[in-house]
């Protein structure tokens, strides 16, 4: 962002006052890296992350490159948006299993960004609601879902 100094430093002090457990998981992310070279999302996807491993290695032979920190936050990165991605997916998967078997014909038809669209009946609404409420209902953790409907998704 190309902030110095004292405001950067002010900036940092509020992040993390602001996210206090940031640092412990970030070492834990450090740690994951040096353990296996990569991370993992909660239900297994590995993501190697060849820029702080080959930063690291070229540092034990004494040769600095500066992309650490950089390749840290990527890492950091990764492991939230593959667990989002892998939840979003599984979620789908028992979507999509009891809209073939409970409704008359509904189907997905895509998912922008964290929604997932869903053409129905005008029968079915309750029926899909229903399903896609219990679906997000069994993951581990608890996301709030809410639904739309209209006769467009536009």
């Amino acid at each position: 962002m190309g902030f110095a100094g004292p405001v950067a430093k002010l900036g940092l002090q509020r992040l993390q006052k602001a996210h206090p457990a940031r640092e412990s998981y970030l070492q834990g992310i450090s740690a994951e890296i040096d353990a296996s070279g990569g991370v993992r999302s909660w239900f297994g996807r590995f993501r190697p992350i060849p820029k702080v491993s080959v930063v690291r290695a070229a540092r034990r032979v004494g040769i600095h490159v500066g992309l650490e920190a950089e390749g840290l936050r990527e890492a950091a990165n990764a492991k939230v948006q593959m667990t989002a991605a892998d939840v979003l997916k599984l979620t789908m998967r028992a979507i999509y299993d009891r809209l073939l078997v409970e409704t008359n014909g509904a189907r997905l038809v895509m998912t922008v960004h964290d929604e997932v669209v869903i053409e129905c009946a005008p029968d079915d609404v309750a029926k899909v609601c229903e399903i896609a409420a219990q679906s997000f209902d069994q993951l581990p953790v608890e996301l709030p879902v809410s639904f739309k409907e209209g006769v467009s998704w536009a």
